[in-house]
């Protein structure tokens, strides 16, 4: 049994899951005004086991100023949150890789970022991969997907490298080349 369990699991952004009487939507939020937004698309996903349910895709627009490449983040709905019931942490850590962006701080594809404190309860950092399963174009072509990991994946990403660590999460989760939801 994997810890993660409880976030991780099969996603399609396209197919909503059956349990939910909500559509497939999307939004935008302002967090820096007239320099930094998130589009934020309410879309179906597969949990383990099959389970159909919702979730979350973030999507920035602005970082390209500082030329950071935009990231994307998506999340599973982990009880019956409702399309505007998103976590905000994304938001938060989005407006954070803006201001190290300014200051010319950039990450890019193979790269790692170790947070001070963990986020959504489990997550000590993420790693920064090409996005993959996501219509193009909903997002830029040389966009970055952040796949959160716990202390441990951490611990692994540092001793043995970031693939190890992604390829034994595609191999528990079943999905080539890893999964790209939390």
């Amino acid at each position: 049994s994997c810890p993660r369990m409880g976030w991780l699991g099969r996603s399609s952004p396209l197919k909503p899951g059956a349990a939910s009487m909500e559509a497939p939507t999307s939004w935008s939020v302002d967090l820096i005004p007239n320099k930094l937004s998130v589009r934020i698309y309410w879309h179906g996903v597969n949990r383990p086991g099959g389970n159909p349910g919702w979730g979350w895709t973030y999507v920035t627009s602005g970082l390209r100023a500082h030329t950071q490449k935009e990231l994307m983040l998506t999340l599973s709905q982990q009880g019956k949150e409702r399309a505007r019931d998103y976590p905000q942490i994304p938001l938060i850590l989005f407006a954070g890789v803006y201001q190290l962006a300014s200051q010319g701080q950039l990450v890019d594809d193979g790269g790692r970022s170790v947070f001070r404190e963990r986020i959504l309860e489990k997550f000590r950092a993420a790693l920064y991969v090409k996005p993959r399963i996501f219509p193009a174009d909903e997002v830029p072509r040389d966009s970055l997907r952040l796949i959160l990991i716990t202390d441990e994946e951490q611990e692994i990403a540092e001793n043995q490298g970031r693939n190890r660590v992604l390829s034994r999460l595609g191999s528990f989760y079943r999905h080539y080349p890893y999964p790209y939801w939390i």
